[in-house]
C-alpha cells in the first residue's frame, strides 16, 4: 500500500491516515476486498470528518511492479484492490 486515505477532499483530514490499517486487512493477499459504511472502523478513525461526506482512496503496488489505484465514495460502498 503506497497511500490509502479515508475522507480525501474533507477539511483537517490527513493524507495516508489509513495506511497501515488497509496495508494490514490486505497484506499477503492476491485481491483483497471489504464493504464500508459508517460502522467500518480504520484503526479507531471512525470518522475523520463529522458532516463531510467523504471519499476513500488508495494507490498500491503488486509484487509485479505495477502500480493501481481505487477510490470510493466511502458513506457506503465496497473497494476491491487487486492483483494478478
Amino acid at each position: 500500500m503506497t497511500s490509502a486515505t479515508y475522507g480525501v477532499g474533507c477539511s483537517g483530514v490527513s493524507t495516508g491516515n489509513v495506511n497501515a490499517w488497509v496495508s494490514s486487512y490486505c497484506i499477503g493477499k492476491m485481491t483483497c476486498t471489504f464493504q464500508n459504511n459508517h460502522s467500518v472502523s480504520y484503526g479507531g478513525i471512525s470518522d475523520p470528518a463529522y458532516g463531510c461526506v467523504k471519499k476513500f482512496s488508495a494507490s498500491y503496488q503488486c509484487s509485479q511492479g505495477s502500480s493501481k489505484s481505487v477510490s470510493m465514495i466511502a458513506e457506503n460502498g465496497t473497494v476491491t484492490f487487486t492483483c494478478p
